[in-house]
């Protein structure tokens, strides 16, 4: 059996030595909302309606 090990998306220890500000917008600026905001956008269930 193989295993294959997969980079972590962000190091834990660059994340320790940030300052709070700094490490949410570095958490954020790593993650594509694109697709979650693709399927929100498209399900009428989850859209909010105005009315």
């Amino acid at each position: 059996m193989t295993s294959t090990r997969q980079e972590s998306l962000i190091d834990i220890q660059v994340l320790f030595d940030l300052e709070p500000i700094q490490r949410f917008n570095f958490i954020l600026s790593v993650i594509d909302f694109h697709p979650i905001l693709d399927v929100v956008m498209n399900n009428p269930v989850l859209v909010l309606n105005n009315h």
